[in-house]
């Protein structure tokens, strides 16, 4: 069964508003203080964005890879494991001010 057209554009408008939302969910979560994959995921889920952890991932590697975030690893005390903590370079801090300023436009 082949899927409607207008449900198609929809669906590829849709893949590219998780992109683009995501990726300014993260950098504004990160605006104020260094966080996990779990707080981001939840930071994202209260303005309604459901992504799994591979979309989450997905999109911390590809801001990672245009220096907006960076992370450091440190060791959880109750399992030993190690966790990742992201944080905004000053690029990131300045591709988020510019992101702001056009938000605020569409409003």
């Amino acid at each position: 069964m082949t899927i409607p057209y207008h449900r198609a554009v929809f669906e590829k408008w849709l893949n590219i508003y998780k992109r683009s939302i995501s990726a300014y969910l993260v950098l504004k979560a990160l605006e104020k203080q260094s966080l996990t994959v779990k707080q981001l995921k939840d930071f994202m889920q209260r303005f309604g964005l459901e992504l799994d952890s591979n979309s989450v991932y997905r999109a911390l590697r590809r801001l990672n890879a245009m220096d907006l975030i960076d992370f450091k690893t440190e060791q959880v005390p109750a399992t030993g494991l190690k966790r990742k903590i992201f944080y905004l370079t000053e690029d990131g801090r300045k591709v988020l001010k510019l992101m702001d300023k056009q938000v605020k436009k569409l409003r």
